[in-house]
């Protein structure tokens, strides 16, 4: 194994890691305002290597609705205290491959603070990504034992369940979240709909939303057609009971 491969290999026990044209994309388990995980570029060979957020903790807040002007000025302040360099927006740090799991490291919660800072700062509210909020609170409650899975229905169509805990041989709970979006409600439906009326013996379906927001009691009530539903802040009693 070159000193490359033993790398990335280091890598992968501990983020997820995939190859790009140009370097490695690594998704870490810190997570920006919005919930969505910070995922940072790794380039560089044999001792060498660069990690950079490209610009993600910018782009994060950009995705709020705020303008920029003189970005790396405003991150100075943030930056100074942490000995990491900031270049139109991108945070960066180099490193040799003994260290290249803490430079990982220190860059994500690096992008996380620069994050947070702007948000304060400007005074803007994340928008929350409530698939990846759902994600990231099933993967840190399960780990290995929750996967993606592509499933077919009674149409042999393929539905795609990012949310599948396998519980056991003999059962799977799938627990598939929705946004307050009439074409994301459809989707769902169907895809719960298709996946029931296959009737396998081992799968049962949740569908869980977020109600945090005004939803209107038809597009919940249509929800039911494809699986039984339930508010988000009710999770962890939720699972609990299904668990």
């Amino acid at each position: 194994m070159s000193q490359r491969e033993s790398v990335l290999h280091a890598l992968e026990q501990l983020f997820t890691v995939t190859q790009k044209r140009d370097g490695v994309s690594v998704r870490t388990q810190c997570l920006y305002p919005s919930n969505q995980f910070i995922q940072l570029t790794v380039r560089g060979g044999e001792d060498r290597f660069v990690v950079s957020d490209e610009r993600g903790a910018v782009r994060e807040v950009e995705a709020a609705g705020a303008t920029l002007a003189k970005e790396d000025k405003l991150i100075a302040p943030v930056m100074r205290p942490m000995g990491l360099s900031v270049s139109k927006g991108i945070i960066r740090l180099e490193t040799d491959a003994r260290s290249l799991g803490i430079a990982v490291a220190l860059v994500a919660n690096a992008s996380k603070a620069v994050a947070e800072y702007l948000y304060a700062h400007l005074k803007i509210r994340p928008m929350q990504n409530f698939k990846e909020t759902v994600y990231s609170y099933l993967r840190q409650r399960y780990q290995n034992a929750i996967v993606e899975e592509t499933i077919p229905g009674k149409s042999n169509k393929a539905h795609k369940f990012e949310n599948v805990i396998i519980l056991s041989q003999a059962k799977r709970l799938v627990i598939d979240p929705v946004i307050n979006d009439r074409s994301s409600i459809y989707a769902r439906v169907v895809a719960n709909m298709d996946l029931r009326q296959a009737n396998y013996a081992d799968i049962e379906q949740r569908i869980v939303y977020d109600d945090r927001e005004q939803w209107k009691s038809e597009d919940l009530n249509l929800l039911q057609a494809g699986a039984p539903v339930f508010p988000y802040s009710h999770v962890s009693d939720v699972l609990a009971r299904l668990v």
